[in-house]
């Protein structure tokens, strides 16, 4: 070999040294990123929520509580939506006489209730919607007018694991209900 060709080939090596040393890095990198879990961050945390008095009394208002009145409401359907992409989670409700059948424009947002302690959910969690069975919180009295009452809080809560239910509180004043209602998460305890 000629001498110029030897320097060239000796130039070459620490180029393609370096470039193997790159494209080495670089498929680390790929793999060190998809080892990573997707999501390190804390679960999304999840205050009670209240459903105030005013907020059914327009539905009473509008006529949909009557008795025997068509399109009768008898429940509610919550859903979950957030502002901020999942950051902070906040309840629609809807109400209506099944969970398929409802008066969109009778939707509510449901208040942040900060009395509560903010529940956070561990492992498999499923956001789902729930049911509020109107008719077994006893605050319709017989022509479908309200009974006396505060707000119904909503208190988050995982009874049907991993589905995300509330227990349901009817407070008068000041005075908290049993608490022994419960939302139904929707499907699986749809009926």
């Amino acid at each position: 070999m000629k001498k110029t060709e030897l320097v060239r080939k000796a130039n070459s090596l620490p180029l393609a040294a370096l470039f193997l040393v790159a494209i080495t890095l670089f498929f680390a990198s790929c793999n060190d990123e998809q080892e990573e879990t997707p999501n390190k961050k804390d679960p999304p945390k999840v205050n009670c929520v209240t459903l105030t008095k005013a907020q059914v009394q327009n539905w009473v208002d509008s006529g949909w509580t009557k008795p025997g009145s068509p399109g009768k409401i008898s429940e509610v359907v919550l859903q979950f939506f957030s502002t901020n992409g999942g950051a902070s989670l906040q309840l629609l409700g809807y109400p209506g006489s099944t969970p398929i059948t409802v008066r969109d424009n009778g939707k509510v947002v449901l208040a942040t209730d900060t009395t509560c302690k903010k529940a956070s959910f561990n492992g498999d969690v499923i956001w789902g919607n729930n049911i509020l069975k109107l008719d077994s919180l006893g605050i319709f009295n017989r022509d479908g007018g309200l009974n006396d009452f505060d707000f119904i809080r909503l208190t988050p809560e995982q009874k049907y694991p991993p589905y995300v239910n509330f227990k349901v509180d009817v407070v008068t004043k000041g005075q908290v209900g049993d608490g022994t209602g419960t939302t139904l998460p929707c499907p699986t305890q749809c009926d």
